[in-house]
């Protein structure tokens, strides 16, 4: 296996979780705002997690490099790392390019 197939296999492995995805997704609606990004306590609240769980599951994320944090005085503002989906993208375009075929020819 080289290094970025066990890269990918923890990313896969980190976004199988709900809580995760939901943190993800709440991240996401945020992306493309002035601030593009948000605070541990205003992600678990809109997420539906508990803080101590938001707070676990974004190191989890922070770890395989799908979410970065800033520090902004006492806060910690965490955003999505887009540079990170574009590697899931380009795995997994092949199987999507297969499928659009495959779906055309029937």
């Amino acid at each position: 296996m080289t290094d970025w197939q066990g890269d990918l296999s923890s990313v896969f492995a980190i976004l199988a979780n709900d809580d995760r995805l939901a943190l993800l997704r709440e991240l996401l609606k945020r992306h493309n705002t002035q601030s593009a990004g948000t605070s541990i306590t205003t992600l678990a609240e809109h997420a539906g997690v508990s803080r101590f769980s938001a707070s676990r599951h974004l190191h989890l994320m922070r770890r395989v490099g799908l979410v970065v944090v800033e520090r902004r005085g006492p806060s910690a503002i965490h955003r999505l790392d887009i540079s990170r989906f574009e590697v899931i993208e380009d795995w997994l375009y092949p199987f999507l390019d297969a499928t659009t075929k495959t779906a055309r020819n029937t």
